[in-house]
C-alpha cells in the first residue's frame, strides 16, 4: 500500500478506501487509472490517479481478494472474509 499511495500521490484515506469499481482500463496504455469520486476526495472534486508500473503491479497483486475494494486483509488464520484496511499504518 505504501509503494501505491507513494506512486500515484494519493492520500492514506483514498488509498484505504479504493474501490475497483473506480478502475478504468485505459488499452492503449496497457494500463488502468482510478477515478476518486467527489465525495471521497479531500478537495471535493473528482481526482483521477493513472497507474504507473510500480502501481500497476501493487494493484494486479491485489486482484480477487476482496470484491468490493483493492486493499484488502485476512486474519493469520484466515478464518474471516477479508476486510477493507482502515488506515496504512497499523498492523493488517
Amino acid at each position: 500500500m505504501a509503494l501505491f499511495a507513494v506512486n500515484t500521490g494519493l492520500r492514506d484515506d483514498n488509498v484505504c478506501g479504493l474501490r475497483w469499481r473506480w478502475e478504468w482500463h485505459i488499452p492503449e496504455l496497457k494500463r488502468s487509472a482510478f477515478l476518486v469520486p467527489a465525495s471521497e476526495f479531500k478537495g471535493k472534486r473528482p481526482h483521477v490517479a493513472i497507474l504507473n508500473d510500480v502501481a500497476m503491479n501493487v494493484v494486479e497483486s491485489c486482484r480477487d481478494i476482496h470484491a468490493e475494494y483493492v486493499f484488502a486483509y485476512r486474519n493469520e488464520n484466515k478464518v474471516m472474509e477479508p476486510k477493507r484496511v482502515e488506515i496504512i499504518n497499523n498492523t493488517a
